[in-house]
Parts: structure tokens; C-alpha cells; sequence
């Protein structure tokens, strides 16, 4: 049987990565694509020898409300509601909320979700990369495309319809809905670990300091990421029997939410530029031109036998020109006589 070595197998995925950018623009990110912000960084590391981009975010703005939890001492068992099944749904990674004859319904075909509640039926109701388009955040934006939409909770403001029970006590299962703001992250594949290696350090000095290597072999995946400018604020939660999200926090506080992240979104940027300046100017051959332990003794080997033929040429020549100076000192000495 022949054996694949970890070059074939790293040329081999880079090849059917690249392919798919190329005819779809797709990745392995939840977005499924590259973002324009981080496309030039993206095709500068894509075009670099032994190295390529698996998935990546160039930052973003996102609420997301969590997935049904699981209680203390509960297991990872499915939860089924309203007759469903798990071969409905083989990945059980889904809540659903709609309206059936004018009455909220949620159907949930799920794992409980953990702390966080990520997965397991969470849901993303707004995702922004653009910070420009922050001025338009507001409860009727971030709802628009839930089926039940929301209450408002708070005192002070005038509910525009119906009325609701304040109760906001937090149980082990109250899914919470988050603002976030989350900084670029990039995976990268490597041919090699020495190549990964390089690549973690500029990383770090470009400030994405939580940056790591995700496996010791080749080839090597590499994060590069920085938890340092990321916040996470709750911002209101879901309200179990009327299936709507409750509102915590008003629009003006939303938009204090927005001016925060808006700084992040420069110094995120600020950071992401540095490191692709730093992936071209550290030598006129560009930093990544990093060559393992085989081809450097390759090299050296070439290099060593370049000199030891010219120095053999230069000794030639040496001793052709002494044995030419004698010839003519004799002669000369010969003459005298």
C-alpha cells in the first residue's frame, strides 16, 4: 500500500478548498462565505505555499437567543415536543416557533443545550458585519423575523399591545438572548508545524493573542483569534408560555450597545491590517517563505557544494597565476645571468 504523506494530504484538501472558493466564494464558516472585509487577507494567505484558509469572520455584531438547556443532573437525551420524532431530524439541532391557527406553537427536536446555550435550537436573530449598518438596531429590527415577536418589559415604556406579566426570575433553563460582539477569527491550514509556528507569532504581535495551534501534526490547523475585544451583554430572554421574547433593555440602551461595538469594529480592523502588513514585510521574499528541516538541508547541501566548486575554481587559478610568476621570475633571473 502506498503511503500518503502529510504534504499530499495538505496539497490535496488545499486544492479542493481553493476550488470551492472559486467556483462559490464558500467556506467552512457558519456563513458559509467570505466576508468582504477579510477577503484580501483571506486570498493573500491562499496564494502563500503550504498554507490555506479553512474558515474564517472578519467581526461581527450578532443576537442570538439560546437553545432549550438542560437541567442539573439531566442527561444529553433528545427532547421531543408536539409529536416529534428524532428521524425528523437526525441532527437534533432544531426549535421552531410559528403560528398555527393564530397560536403560538414551539416545536423542538433537540439536545439540551449547555451553558451559553449555544446550538441545540438556538437561534441568530441578527448578524452584522458592516458596522455602518449598526444606526439601524433597534427591537422591531432584531424581531422583525420572529413569528411571535416581543414583549416590552420595560415599566417606564408603553406597551403598544396587550399586556404582560413581569417576571423575570432566572431559572436553570431560561434562555437568555445575547448581544454580542465577536472579533475576527481565522483558520488556517499549514503543510507543516514550523509554518504554523510562524504564523501564530505575527498573530500574536498583530494582537489576536488568544491565537493557537489546534493540532501538534501535519498538517497543522492553526485559530487566530483574540477574546480581548469581545463583550456579550443579556438583553432579554424567552418567555415560555406565550413564546415571545421579552424585552430587558430599551432602544437607547441598544444603542449604547451599538457605540461600544462600533469602537470594536476599528480596533478589530486596526488589529486585522497589522497582521496582513506584517504576513508581507518581514523579508523582500515575504515571511512565509519557511522550508522545513529536509529542504533546508537540501539547500545547504547546494549551497555547500556551489562553494566547494568555486573554491576549487579559485585555487585553480590561484595556483595557475603562482606557477605563472615563477616561470617569469626564472626567466627573468636567467636573462641577468
Amino acid at each position: 500500500m502506498t503511503s500518503v504523506t502529510a504534504s499530499t494530504i495538505f496539497q490535496q484538501r488545499k486544492a479542493k478548498i481553493l476550488a470551492g472558493l472559486a467556483l462559490h466564494s464558500r467556506d467552512a464558516s457558519p456563513k458559509g462565505y467570505v466576508d468582504d472585509e477579510i477577503l484580501a487577507l483571506v486570498s493573500h494567505l491562499n496564494r502563500e505555499p503550504g498554507v490555506v484558509t479553512t474558515s474564517s469572520c472578519a467581526g461581527r455584531v450578532a443576537v442570538f437567543l439560546e437553545g432549550v438547556k438542560r437541567k442539573l443532573g439531566q442527561s444529553d437525551e433528545p427532547i421531543l415536543e408536539e409529536g416529534s420524532s428524532i428521524q425528523d431530524d437526525p441532527n437534533y439541532s432544531r426549535t421552531e416557533v410559528s403560528l398555527k391557527n393564530g397560536v403560538p406553537t414551539e416545536q423542538v427536536t433537540s439536545r439540551p443545550a449547555g451553558i451559553g446555550g449555544k446550538g441545540h435550537g438556538g437561534q441568530w436573530l441578527y448578524v452584522c458585519h458592516n458596522p455602518a449598518k449598526l444606526e439601524l438596531l433597534s427591537w422591531v429590527n432584531l424581531c422583525r423575523e420572529y413569528p411571535t415577536g416581543y414583549h416590552c418589559c420595560m415599566d417606564e415604556i408603553t406597551k403598544p399591545e396587550g399586556s404582560h406579566h413581569h417576571n423575570h426570575s432566572v431559572a436553570e433553563d431560561t434562555r437568555f438572548l445575547h448581544f454580542k460582539f465577536e472579533p475576527m477569527i481565522l483558520h488556517v491550514m499549514t503543510e507543516s508545524i514550523g509554518l504554523a509556528q510562524k504564523i501564530l507569532k505575527l498573530a500574536i504581535s498583530a494582537g489576536f493573542r488568544e491565537s493557537g495551534i489546534m493540532n501538534p501534526t501535519a498538517p497543522a490547523t492553526l485559530a487566530i483569534r483574540t477574546t480581548g475585544l469581545a463583550f456579550d451583554c443579556i438583553i432579554g430572554h424567552f418567555h415560555p408560555s406565550t413564546l415571545k421574547i421579552c424585552q430587558t433593555v430599551d432602544d437607547a440602551y441598544l444603542g449604547m450597545l451599538a457605540q461600544v461595538a462600533y469602537a470594536r469594529f476599528a480596533e478589530n480592523e486596526r488589529r486585522r491590517n497589522l497582521f496582513s502588513d506584517m504576513l508581507q514585510r518581514d523579508s523582500p521574499e515575504g515571511p512565509l517563505n519557511w522550508e522545513d528541516k529536509d529542504k533546508r538541508r537540501e539547500r545547504k547541501r547546494a549551497e555547500g557544494l556551489v562553494r566547494s566548486s568555486q573554491l576549487k575554481a579559485q585555487s585553480s587559478v590561484m595556483a595557475s597565476s603562482v606557477s605563472q610568476n615563477r616561470e617569469e621570475t626564472y626567466a627573468n633571473l636567467k636573462d641577468l645571468c
